[in-house]
């Protein structure tokens, strides 16, 4: 035994505890495979991505494809497509299809069920070809006949041409029940198309499970004729080969041939079969494999004799397959034949492993299906509760949670298969998606608005699936493509109607433009790296310190300046720790805290250093005594003296942290400063330093108190240090708007000179992601300017600018000669509109902040937002310019004769002004006025019908003088008046009319009226008895300007484009209520009062006398939509968001119901009992634990306006009906049939006994009925007897048989009217978990000898467990429990611990107690005499030194022990030898080597060999 070290205490051996959330204990895991530089969760940890609406409006988007070229061709399920133009960024509507979409479905008395009605456009795929042959392929629902069509058309010039349609396949629809249709459409690398097919069948007959009835009267609810049958094209993903002459052919490899059984029984198309709802497809690029995402059934709670929960799967397959509905899901859990008619089996559960028997008596494909594939994935509304056993099978037994599928969430799913991604190396793209996403299939959900992505290996099984912007709202999701640009495109808004978020989205991957190289020191161990850190300038090694984490600095006696003019000059700072200076641009960023208790002149921060005469500091001196501002210093010495010390460069920090993030940017000439709060935003400090004038020069950290001596210095503490060198910024070229072309390249000063000092920094757009921006670079020198070499006569020039603070400086210049280098040519011969807004100074005069021409004219408003970007067009046509900023008109200035500034033509440019300002430009584009171009054509909205044709005035009749013209554009043109053109072929009642127009100048004249009756040749007329829409700029009267109604409502806010724009107008006008929205802004609402009309013609006027065609106003687009009321029901929740965590509630949730009609019956059920619907009255509580799933509708009672015959049943029990429910509408005639045995007689008498009609006994009444017609509404009574009971045949009331009575109600002539069947989820919680606890370890008696290991359990039947905490008593800071807890030191132990669920509920803290022994007065009572530490097999080399309780340290380290994870023991020895070196027993030299040791052993790895014990006996 080697020589022995004293030790002050006991050595304690610390308790190893770890967090992870708790998974449920059926879960399998399964561990993410390894991937070339880490697993896919570390490699996409960093990711960045954003996301983009770039087309916003597409109504019901159902799905898209995207061509070669980038352009995105997208459905709407009211029939029309439209196509993006990522270049130009416009969505235009490439035709309209007339499809049956009309929702719900009529009510029929012959089908049970919803009447959601999900037909309409469904699908679209373009042709592999479609470059130069222009086809495409669309899936719809045909109003001709009960189908869907497959449909090839032509694409030309983005025109859908209709009459090019060949009809290649059709699917039968029936019309009359809900739901299920899918309809995705897409194509393989072959040329095979493939076309997914839903069930058509009702999801609410069957309590969830699938549908198997085999009554005769509800064949429409069973899945066996349709996603069963082999012989039917429902329920089915197809696949075919179209050919050039508009049939297809059949690709080998399809599930059948057509041939089975001789034929007749098969479908060759039929690639794959078992689906409720495939709503969403796609296929593999680069393997053809395809994937669906199926919807299935709700059903949760037991797993009964009648068949499993619900699940909703995604599949994937690269072979023919049957998926097994509705005999099968999920992992292949089958379902049972059942009896509807009696609610019992019907025979054993489905064979799926060797494939189901189609039973059904609607099946006419073959009765032996093929077996059964599992899906990939499949998940139900919670995961909670998940059953070990079947309780109505008790011999199946049921597979564990895979584990992955925990990751799917809770709630309603919506499985939408989206792309696989593959990456492309060759692709010049900054946005695509980085390489470790190649081979990952995106799954999106519809209705738990999340993505996420799936890795599968060889066999197609789930290895992992991963959160994709886990932060990101998705809602509604339809449909998801890649682009060829690498960019993610989603589709999002999908719903019976409109929806806010209804457009297409663009994802891109974010590059990490910062660091090309990075460099990270986080100070870990307690020893400065030296070689990252070769410098010490005036090192006094007592004076600075690594702990483990920071590298801490004392603040002594010293500073860093030099003033010769004030003699203030120390340059004695100790401990300035620093390594050279990179080349290039590169950026700095350090945390730095500083004491509460600092004094004045305690400093810290970068300093950059090349000798004691030159050196930059950026210093940060934190707020001290009763002060809250602090200050930066950031001071550019050279050759001994200050040469930047500013205002500038000694800025207040107003409420000062203790704790700054500091950041240094180098780039190869000058060092810039700046400090954050947050880490995320910053502020310059200061003039950039030109650091390339020093010799050498090195930088980093450095901290002093300044001149005066300290006795008790205080500390800086420096942590988080990078150091990265970025790639230079890839700057994408401009897309300025139609009409415009950039002036800057976005990427170069091409074309740009510079006047005066100063300058303009090319930097990446922080918010476009691969785009740049211009920053302002001030100069101590004054004022400079960046202008433009082309000279302009009329033009508008467009502009987008952010000033990062209020006070930030910076304008731009227009209508000057060339300046030269003399920016000041363009301050006195041209005019500047202002970037200020501040003005420059407190109580600073309008006319000098932004949008004013600085100090000649203020702006109107202040639309401006400081520290974002701000749209700014400036239109100068001479002698008038206007100014808009954020589509916001704020300044017209008329230039006066004399000024001796001429805007007949001249220069533009963008100032650049102090140190200290920080503004960015962008998109600088310039629109040159006069061009004469005609605008796209558009198609109306959906719902909108055309009043103008665009070519002739056909329908249009003109009342009053002047007229209008039709230009070559097809623009409608008023001259002279003042007039009226009004549409003469109907008048309108409620409806929305949007109309476009523009104005040639502010004092155009014209209006759009409303509501008028024929004027008879009077424009007068429509004046005084309708209301006009205002359309007029030349005031700033609300109640007369563009928008009004005129003289009756004002415009609010002025909402108008440019002069010369287009503006898009629309009215609304639903009875006495109108609004006017102007380009997307509601600036007016009325109340009529009742003395104008609510039903009339409409009109366009013509103000424009003195004017000809073409000098005014010019209209296109005049469209309108009359509306109907439709019937809705809406559904609310108390609370109205959740009041747990995870979207779950923790008290009793309160569902509210409310329809627009206040006749409306409402209903509502839960999804997992739908036999019945319930009436709502009044509001229902839920307070139970539970995952709620309601449907709701509203119903308006109707009969239908036809008469009905109801028949009576006559018998020897009575008559046949129900007096509660028996209904009879006036008109209606009511049949009485007999009984076959039962001969009776029957009186029909009102309420005062009056007999109306009898039928005396005869035994014709089978082959002639008695037949009573109710003709007027009334009480009636039915007598009936055999002829023994007639005391007096004469008067019935006598009678001494059967009496009933029905009502007869009045006719409504209306039929019903229903709803769609509407959903709402709330999940509610108001349970905690439960959480138990149990001890292993050897004992005698209660007391335990060695280690003791805790084990927590926890189980939560509703949300599930969240995570489960302990710690021991006495401590207040638990720990997350994710593996059991070992002690090993001797004493009495108390472990408290609870569990928190999903939903936040906590149960209260439990408690386990137990002791260990100390096993005697010696420790050690048979020392390790082995000399050196041993870990296992592993000889360290370091003594093994002998303790003061005769314990070695090979005694201390229990290798012997049972450890969990190799990671778990490494941990227990760092613990030890941490101790030992604190009580001096170890150096750190041999800790290290200790812990080396236990690295490099298997010691806790799995199957590992315990070590030899090294006793000898």
């Amino acid at each position: 035994m080697v020589g022995k070290r004293s030790t002050s205490l006991l050595l304690f051996l610390a308790l190893l505890l770890s967090v992870l959330v708790s998974a449920p204990a059926t879960a399998q895991t399964a561990e993410a495979p390894a991937e070339p530089g880490g697993t896919f969760a570390e490699l996409s940890a960093a990711d960045q991505f954003e996301k983009t609406l770039v087309a916003p409006g597409i109504s019901q988007p159902m799905n898209m494809d995207i061509a070669d070229d980038g352009r995105v061709y997208m459905t709407s399920r009211d029939g029309v497509i439209r196509v993006y133009h990522p270049h130009m960024g416009h969505v235009g509507v490439v035709g309209e299809l007339d499809v049956f979409d009309d929702h719900p479905l009529p009510q029929n008395p012959d089908f049970e069920g919803s009447k959601n009605q999900e037909g309409g456009l469904l699908g679209l795929a373009l042709d592999p070809g479609f470059a130069t042959n222009g086809w495409v392929y669309v899936y719809y629902t045909t109003r001709a006949e009960n189908a869907h069509y497959l449909s090839r058309f032509v694409i030309e010039n983005d025109q859908l041409d209709v009459e090019s349609e060949i009809v290649m396949l059709k699917v039968p629809y029936n019309k009359t029940n809900c739901c299920h249709v899918a309809g995705d459409v897409d194509f393989d690398s072959a040329g095979n198309l493939y076309l997914s097919t839903g069930d058509e069948s009702p999801p609410d007959l069957n309590q969830q499970y699938s549908p198997l009835d085999s009554r005769p009267t509800h064949w429409y609810n069973d899945d066996r004729r349709t996603s069963g049958n082999t012989n039917d094209l429902r329920g089915k993903v197809l696949r075919i080969t179209p050919q050039d002459d508009g049939t297809y052919a059949i690709p080998d490899g399809n599930l059948f041939t057509g041939d089975e059984e001789g034929g007749g029984k098969t479908r060759a198309e039929i690639f794959a079969m078992g689906f409720r709802n495939p709503f969403r497809i796609s296929l593999d690029p680069a393997t053809d494999r395809l994937h669906i995402g199926n919807y299935g059934p709700d059903r949760l709670g037991d797993w009964t004799e009648r068949g499993p929960w619900g699940f909703d799967q995604y599949m994937a397959t690269s072979e023919a397959a049957n998926f097994g509905y509705p005999f099968c899901i999920g992992n292949n859990y089958p379902y049972r034949p059942w009896d509807y008619a009696t609610n019992q089996p019907l025979g054993d559960f489905y064979d799926c492993e060797n494939g189901p028997v189609n039973d059904s008596p609607n099946n006419t494909g073959l009765d032996q299906l093929p077996p059964v594939t599992p899906a990939t994935i499949y998940y139900p509304r919670s995961w909670a509760g998940w059953p070990e056993s079947w309780v109505g099978w008790p011999a199946q037994e049921l597979n564990p949670i895979p584990e992955p599928f925990l990751n799917m969430g809770s709630g309603a799913g919506g499985p939408m298969s989206g792309p696989v991604y593959r990456y492309d190396a060759a692709l010049q793209s900054d946005t695509k998606f980085p390489e470790h996403y190649d081979g990952r299939w995106f799954l999106l959900d519809f209705h738990r608005g999340h993505v996420k992505t799936a890795d599968l290996d060889e066999n197609e099984q789930v290895e992992a699936i991963d959160d994709f912007m886990p932060g990101q709202t998705w809602s509604g999701l339809m449909d998801g493509e890649f682009g060829p640009d690498g960019s993610l495109y989603v589709l999002e808004g999908g719903a019976f109607g409109n929806s806010p978020n209804a457009g297409l989205y663009r994802v891109d991957y974010v590059p990490d433009t910062g660091p090309g190289q990075c460099v990270t020191d986080d100070f870990a161990g307690t020893e400065l790296d030296r070689e990252r850190w070769p410098t010490i300038v005036r090192e006094n090694p007592d004076g600075y310190r690594q702990t483990d984490g920071a590298l801490e600095i004392d603040m002594l006696q010293g500073d860093m300046i030099s003033n010769h003019l004030s003699g203030n000059i120390n340059t004695t700072a100790q401990n300035l720790i620093m390594t050279p200076v990179p080349d290039g641009n590169w950026e700095a960023t350090v945390t730095v805290d500083l004491p509460a208790e600092s004094v004045s002149h305690d400093q810290a921060g970068f300093i950059i250093y090349a000798d004691d005469q030159n050196f930059t500091k950026a210093a940060y001196f934190p707020p001290y005594g009763s002060a809250v501002d602090g200050r930066m210093e950031y001071l550019f010495h050279q050759n001994g003296e200050i040469r930047y010390q500013g205002g500038v460069d000694n800025p207040t920090i107003t409420n000062a942290p203790r704790t700054l993030h500091l950041r240094l940017s180098g780039d190869g000439e000058n060092v810039r400063a700046a400090y954050s709060r947050d880490g995320v935003t910053w502020v310059n400090v200061g003039r950039p330093a030109p650091i390339s004038q020093y010799e050498a020069p090195q930088f980093g950290f450095f901290a002093a108190h300044g001149p005066n001596a300290i006795e008790t210095p205080l500390t800086a503490t420096f942590s988080d240090y990078s150091l990265c060198v970025p790639e230079e910024p890839a700057c994408a070229a401009p897309q300025p708007d139609e009409g415009y072309r950039p002036l800057w390249d976005g990427a170069t000063l091409t074309g740009w000179n510079q006047s005066g000092p100063g300058g303009f920094a090319i930097v990446p757009d922080g918010e476009r992601a691969g785009s740049c921006a211009l920053e302002s670079v001030g100069d101590p020198a004054g004022l400079g300017m960046l202008w433009h070499e082309e000279e302009f006569e009329s033009y508008r020039l467009h502009l987008d600018f952010k000033a990062v603070a209020e006070d930030d400086n910076s304008g731009v210049f227009f209508g000057f000669p060339d300046p030269g280098d003399d920016p000041y040519v363009a301050v006195r011969q041209g005019y500047e509109i202002q970037i200020d807004d501040t003005g420059g100074s407190p109580g600073a005069a309008d006319s000098s902040k932004t949008g004013s021409v600085y100090t000649f004219q203020a702006p109107t408003s202040f639309p401006t937002v400081a520290g974002e970007w701000n749209e700014m067009e400036i239109e100068v046509e001479d002698p008038m310019v206007r100014v808009w900023i954020n589509d916001v008109l704020v300044n017209e200035y008329e230039n006066p004769e004399g000024s001796g500034r001429d805007l007949a033509s001249g220069f533009v440019g963008i100032q650049n002004n102090r140190v200290s300002d920080n503004v960015f430009f962008r998109d600088i584009w310039i629109k040159e006025l006069g061009d004469t171009q005609c605008p796209e054509p558009q198609a109306p909205p959906a719902g909108f019908a055309p009043l103008y044709d665009g070519e002739t005035l056909d329908g249009w009749t003109m009342a009053g003088p002047g007229g209008f013209e039709i230009d070559e554009c097809g623009l409608l043109e008023p001259f002279g008046g003042m007039g009226l053109l009004w549409y003469d072929e109907q008048t309108f009642s409620d409806y929305v009319m949007r109309v476009d127009f523009r104005v040639k100048a502010p004092t155009d004249n014209s209006g759009v009226f409303v509501r008028f009756p024929d004027p008879q040749g009077d424009p007068g007329r429509p004046v005084n008895e309708g209301h006009e829409v205002q359309i007029y700029d030349g005031t700033d009267d609300p109640m007369t300007r563009t928008g009004a109604i005129y003289n009756f409502a004002p415009a609010d806010p002025l909402a108008t484009n440019p002069i010369g724009e287009w503006n898009t107008m629309e009215i609304e006008v639903i009875g006495q209520e109108y609004r006017v929205t102007l380009n997307g802004v509601e600036v007016t609402t009325f109340t009529g009062d009742g003395t104008r009309p609510l039903e009339g013609f409409v009109g366009l006027q013509n103000h424009s006398a003195g004017q000809a065609a073409g000098e005014s106003v010019e209209f296109r687009n005049v469209w309108i939509n009359e509306i109907e009321d439709e019937l809705t029901v809406d559904a609310t929740v108390d609370p109205a968001e959740p009041d747990g965590a995870g979207g779950w509630y923790v008290s009793p949730v309160t569902l509210g119901l409310e329809s627009n009609d206040p006749d409306a019956e409402l209903y509502w059920r839960p999804r997992t009992d739908e036999t019945e619907w319930r009436t709502w009255t009044e509001p229902v509580v839920f307070d139970q634990d539970g995952v709620y799933n309601i449907d709701y509708k509203a119903v308006v009672p109707g009969d239908g306006g036809e008469p009905a015959e109801k028949e009576i049943l006559v018998g020897s029990g009575g008559f046949g009906f129900s007096e509660t429910d028996f209904s009879v509408r006036q008109g209606d005639t009511v049949k009485f049939q007999y009984v076959p045995g039962y001969a009776h007689d029957v009186v029909i008498t009102d309420e005062n006994g009056e007999v109306l009609a009898s039928r005396p006994l005869g035994d014709d009444w089978e082959d002639d009925p008695f037949f009573f017609d109710a003709a007027d509404v009334g009480t009636y009574y039915v007598y009936c007897t055999p002829h023994s009971n007639r005391p007096d045949p004469d008067d019935p009331t006598t009678w001494a048989g059967m009496v009933a009575t029905f009502e007869v109600t009045p006719s409504t002539g209306e039929p019903p009217v229903e709803t769609g069947i509407e959903e709402i989820e709330f999940l509610v919680d108001q349970t905690g978990p439960a959480t138990t606890a149990s001890l292993a370890g050897e004992q005698s008696g209660d007391v335990y000898t060695g280690p003791v290991t805790v084990t927590l359990a926890a189980q939560d039947a509703t949300s599930g467990v969240a995570e489960t905490q302990h710690r021991m008593a006495g401590e207040e800071e638990p720990a997350v429990y994710d593996e059991p807890i070992t002690v090993t030191e001797p004493g009495d132990y108390a472990v408290e611990f609870r569990s928190v669920d999903v939903a936040g509920n906590a149960e209260d803290w439990q408690t386990v107690e137990f002791t260990i022994d100390d096993g005697g007065p010696s420790a050690c009572p048979a020392p390790d005499p082995r000399e050196t530490v041993m870990i296992g097999e592993h000889d360290s080399g370091v003594p093994s030194y002998a303790l003061d309780d005769g314990c070695t340290v090979n005694d201390l380290i229990l290798d012997e022990g049972e450890w969990n994870s190799h990671g778990a023991f490494v941990r227990h020895v760092g613990e030890v030898t941490d101790q030992l070196v604190t009580d001096g027993v170890l150096s750190g030299r041999e800790r290290g080597a200790i812990v080396r040791a236990a690295a490099g052993s298997d010691i806790g790895h799995q199957g590992a060999s315990r070590r030899m014990s090294w006793s000898m006996s």
